[in-house]
Order: structure tokens, then C-alpha cells, then sequence
């Protein structure tokens, strides 16, 4: 295989991944909007309904979040360089 050829596959196979991995970010995201509405709902309800003192729906809100909002720096790609250099490293060593 020629290296531009192999050049055009890494660059193929990079943007297949990218989109990939965002397609998993939104999934995950749509979980985390919908769990935050059924355990926000469910919160109110029994605060309101049956006069229960704690409203705890936002610790979820808050550490989940913390989690999307992580998923979302890895599946975007801010830290691309860095995985490249890793990539260029590891197939050093092999070589």
C-alpha cells in the first residue's frame, strides 16, 4: 500500500471514529435529559404531593452532568493532538 493511500485511510478511518463517538455523546445525552426529567418529576411529586422535606433531584443533575459535560470534551475532540502524539508514539515502538 502506498503511503498516500494510507494517509487517505487514516484520515477516513479518524472521521469515521469522530463521528462515531459524537453519535455516542448525543445518546448519552438524550439518557441524561430524559433521567433528569423523570428524576425531577419524580422529586417534585413527592415533595409537593406527599409533603417529603428534601428536594434531592439536583445532586444527580449536578454529578451527571459533571459526567456528560466530560463525555462531551472526549467526543469532541479537545484533546486531539494529544492522541495523535500518543498514536505516532505507540507506532514507533511497534516499528
Amino acid at each position: 500500500m502506498a503511503t498516500s493511500e494510507l494517509d487517505k485511510y487514516k484520515d477516513v478511518r479518524k472521521t469515521v471514529v469522530k463521528k462515531r463517538v459524537f453519535r455516542i455523546f448525543q445518546f448519552h445525552l438524550l439518557a441524561y435529559v430524559l433521567g433528569m426529567i423523570t428524576i425531577g418529576l419524580w422529586n417534585a411529586g413527592t415533595f409537593y404531593l406527599r409533603d417529603n422535606d428534601t428536594l434531592w433531584f439536583y445532586l444527580p443533575l449536578l454529578f451527571w452532568g459533571l459526567g456528560v459535560m466530560i463525555h462531551y470534551v472526549l467526543a469532541v475532540g479537545l484533546f486531539d493532538e494529544w492522541w495523535e502524539r500518543d498514536e505516532r508514539v505507540i507506532g514507533e515502538q511497534l516499528s
